[in-house]
């Protein structure tokens, strides 16, 4: 889920095909082509948030209004583990909001240790916090909001210098090692 602007033109541009004019290009109102074009762009005509759907096996594809009523951006959200000691002391990072979209949070770390995995909370405080459901989804992984029932925190296979973004509205991150 993320912010479109009106009247915008996209593209899916895959990572091997940065650089080129080789993307996933609009072909009809429910599938897409993916080949060398200038042309072919997905249009947005109208302001708000998207839920788009891409399905890269069958070039299928849907674009969804998404229902903010009653939503709004959380004041911070932090990434909390053992590095900053589960964040006593409010010791554990503030993410950054990314300015187009203030439910999209980035961060980039050097974590000393990974012992027992990483989580998402809000404010410093375990009120509010995101777990995921398979603790081993890396890079990519959804995580459920106050879940019942599991309070399980990511799994990361070594210490290092890792880039993290994650969106507040749909649990999903990307945790990459640099």
């Amino acid at each position: 889920v993320g912010r479109l602007h009106a009247g915008c033109y996209f593209k899916f541009i895959p990572e091997e095909s940065l650089g080129s004019y080789k993307a996933y290009c609009r072909k009809d109102d429910q599938t897409m082509v993916y080949e060398v074009s200038d042309g072919g762009a997905f249009y947005n005509g109208t302001e708000g948030y998207k839920k788009i759907t891409i399905n890269l096996k069958d070039l299928t594809y849907t674009i969804e209004d998404y229902d903010m009523t009653g939503i709004t951006p959380w004041p911070m959200v932090n990434f909390v583990g053992a590095f900053c000691n589960w964040g006593e002391g409010n010791t554990d990072p503030a993410m950054t909001p990314m300015t187009y979209n203030p439910h999209i949070w980035k961060i980039t770390l050097n974590l000393s240790t990974v012992e027992y995995g990483v989580k998402f909370r809000v404010n410093h405080s375990w009120d509010n916090r995101w777990c995921p459901g398979n603790p081993d989804a890396l890079p990519y992984g959804t995580t459920d909001f106050n879940p019942t029932g599991h309070d399980n925190n990511i799994s990361l296979p070594e210490p290092g210098e890792y880039s993290v973004v994650f969106n507040d509205l749909t649990g999903q991150y990307v945790i990459m090692k640099k």
